[in-house]
């Protein structure tokens, strides 16, 4: 061990003496100091030793569009119109057809060729139809029947359409009855139902209802 020489420091207040004595003090410290002592504080093993990851945040994925539920069954499409006629015939004697020139049939048979008419650009015969799908199942839509259920008379205002002063005017209740196999059924409704409604404005269901002797007269 190193050895202090103090020869000669006999004041006990001397300077020297102190710092001799400090020197004593530390190394008895530095003794009793255990020697596996870290020298450097420890940090919690919980600590992260790197910065967290951050993920990419992720957006959420557009839902599926859900597909149509098919139908089969029977569907009923009613609609309504005017009709202008010349004929002194009664509500009760059109709905028994026996009136002038059969108006109830001629009615009836305008609305069934404009129905075949779209059901036939829309909804081709299976044979063609499956041609074009191949695999995927066979969709029809068949044509039953068209009534004429209601005509009120003198329903509609008839005055600005430059009809004959005896002309009367009447609303028509018809429907349209289908029959569906594996079809979207509101798309077939509202096909037909458009179908019917622009051969009404256009023209083309009055061409076909007046031929002959109907006496029918406009269609609105």
């Amino acid at each position: 061990t190193a050895s202090i020489d103090i020869t000669g420091v006999n004041n006990t207040n001397s300077p020297t003496l102190f710092k001799i004595c400090g020197r004593i003090e530390y190394g008895i410290y530095m003794l009793n100091v255990p020697t596996n002592a870290p020298s450097v504080p420890v940090q919690p093993s919980s600590a992260p030793s790197t910065s967290p990851i951050s993920l990419p945040s992720l957006s959420p994925s557009a839902s599926p569009t859900a597909s149509p539920t098919l139908f089969t069954g029977p569907l009923e499409i009613a609609f309504e119109y005017d009709m202008y006629t010349d004929s002194q015939s009664t509500s009760s004697e059109i709905l028994a057809d026996n009136s002038a020139g059969g108006m109830k049939n001629a009615l009836m048979d305008a609305t069934e060729s404009i129905t075949l008419q779209v059901l036939g650009e829309n909804y081709p015969n299976s044979s063609r139809r499956k041609l074009r799908l191949q695999h995927r199942r066979r969709l029809t839509v068949t044509y039953q029947t068209t009534s004429i259920n209601s005509l009120t008379a003198n329903g509609c205002d008839y005055e600005g359409d430059n009809l004959p002063s005896n002309a009367l005017c009447y609303i028509v209740g018809s429907t349209v009855d289908l029959e569906l196999v594996n079809e979207n059924k509101e798309q077939v409704y509202n096909t037909v139902l458009e179908a019917l409604n622009d051969s009404l404005s256009d023209g083309s269901f009055l061409r076909v209802a007046e031929g002959g002797d109907t006496q029918i007269i406009g269609i609105n």
